[in-house]
């Protein structure tokens, strides 16, 4: 297929049309500097959302060995109670033995 000839003008734009497209680049220009300040932004809101996940993560873990500190201790103050009720069962036992 033979090359095709461009239907554009070879001339340069008149003045208006100049003046269109420098204020066309000059929007372009500042809408590009609103989304790259908009990007920042959501940049530094995911940023701190990273940061505040990983001390939400911290204290549960933090609670969670807090439980298993507190399910021990239970579990020792149980015991005790447990050695002193049976203890004292053995106390009345002997006492009502020895009438």
């Amino acid at each position: 297929m033979p090359p095709q000839e461009s239907t554009l003008p070879l001339s340069l734009p008149d003045d208006d049309l100049r003046g269109d497209i420098r204020v066309n680049h000059q929007i372009l220009l500042h809408q590009g500097e609103q989304i790259d300040r908009i990007a920042e932004g959501i940049k530094s809101i995911s940023d701190s959302l990273v940061t505040q996940q990983g001390e939400i993560d911290h204290l549960k873990w933090e609670q969670e060995q807090d439980r298993k500190r507190w399910g021990r201790l239970e579990a020792i103050v149980m015991a005790m109670l447990l050695a002193i009720a049976g203890g004292v069962g053995t106390f009345i036992v002997d006492v009502f033995r020895n009438r």
